[in-house]
């Protein structure tokens, strides 16, 4: 798979996991009903293997406090959301 037809297949399952924020050009946001970390690097590493050049992080920010500068309104109220 080329690496645009990867990114663009990535971004798509990204949206398919509900309500996300693109924060910057390769960060995304994705609130997920998943109880575990794990489970959504999985659903997505599934459909796109992550290369060894490649990063994916997925994080549990249940109840965590955050701060920002420069963010696009519309990306820092869906956060607060």
């Amino acid at each position: 798979m080329e690496s645009d037809e990867r990114r663009n297949t990535l971004i798509t399952l990204i949206k398919e996991q509900g309500s996300w924020a693109r924060i910057t050009d390769n960060t995304w946001c994705i609130k997920s009903d998943e109880t575990r970390s794990s489970e959504v690097r999985d659903k997505l590493a599934a459909r796109v293997a992550v290369k060894n050049t490649e990063r994916l992080l997925v994080v549990n920010m249940t109840f965590s406090a955050w701060a920002s500068y420069y963010l696009p309104k519309e990306v820092t109220d869906w956060l607060k959301e």
